[in-house]
């Protein structure tokens, strides 16, 4: 029975995971045969993110079987000493090349190397959710944006899009595993 439960969580996971870097790949394979082809430098900059989105993929596919593991109780989270400050402007960068017609804003950083102590490859993988579902519902505006506030020993980040938001009869469910609010008719 246990079994049965984390298999059909393995599979959800992989399948919600997996999107983002699909689509990022497949934009830029798009726009590298279409637009820029020709133009080395966009090209190397687009050939490079498609590289970092395969091997992202690569990644989350094991980090997919750990985390099954780690659900089961028999992985632990692998805790390391990293800068938020440089991976919140990798993912910046990131997304802005990829941005597809978005605009990405980050707030000015405060001052000093914030150093967490977390599963960075977890943690990163949560604003790549963040970040693509604020691009994915971020509505006519395409404007996704940043925030950051830092109050003694804490940082709160906050990913802000102007999409059509979430109503208040489904907000209970948002912290439900794999929840996704109904789209109005036509939208996906």
């Amino acid at each position: 029975m246990r079994n049965d439960i984390l298999q059909k969580e393995l599979i959800a996971n992989i399948s919600h995971e997996l999107r983002t870097p699909l689509t990022l790949i497949k934009g830029y394979a798009e726009t590298i045969r279409d637009i820029t082809g020709n133009i080395p430098e966009k090209r190397e900059k687009q050939l490079g993110i498609i590289i970092t989105e395969t091997e992202r993929l690569s990644h989350m596919v094991s980090e997919i079987l750990d985390f099954s593991k780690l659900q089961a109780d028999v992985k632990t989270l692998k805790l390391e000493s990293f800068s938020l400050t440089d991976l919140l402007c990798d993912l910046k960068n990131h997304f802005e090349l990829g941005s597809f017609g978005h605009s990405l804003s980050l707030d000015e950083l405060p001052a000093g190397d914030f150093m967490v102590v977390a599963d960075k490859a977890m943690i990163q993988q949560v604003f790549y959710n963040l970040i693509g579902n604020a691009y994915k519902f971020s509505g006519e505006n395409k404007s996704v944006e940043i925030h950051i506030q830092e109050q003694k020993d804490t940082i709160t980040i906050q990913i802000k899009d102007y999409g059509m938001g979430i109503s208040e009869d489904q907000l209970p469910y948002v912290f439900d595993r794999f929840y996704q609010v109904p789209l109005p008719d036509g939208e996906k």
